[in-house]
């Protein structure tokens, strides 16, 4: 499941179990954890390499290649499941 914009902005002080817990801007602490959440579904490099029974070396090279849907959290490559998915049908199909 992807999330919008508006999903990921959206927060309520009940939602969140992180504002009393971190001193400042309890805003951005709930945005964080909405975010957080939001991302967990995505598989690291080295998940996507071990469901596809290849090296974390060859993850890496189809992103380079743009042969695998990919986007970046600040340095690390993530991968929503379902673009895994899509990629291995494609591929069954040459």
């Amino acid at each position: 499941m992807r999330w919008t914009h508006s999903q990921l902005t959206r927060h309520s002080p009940a939602e969140s179990t992180n504002a009393a817990t971190f001193p400042g801007d309890g805003r951005r602490r709930r945005r964080l954890g909405v975010v957080q959440e939001a991302l967990s579904g995505a598989l690291t490099v080295s998940e996507a390499a071990a469901a596809l029974g290849v090296h974390p070396s060859t993850v890496y090279g189809l992103c380079d290649r743009q042969e695998l849907a990919h986007f970046r959290v600040s340095n690390a490559i993530r991968v929503w499941p379902e673009d895994l998915q899509s990629f291995t049908t494609r591929r069954r199909r040459r």
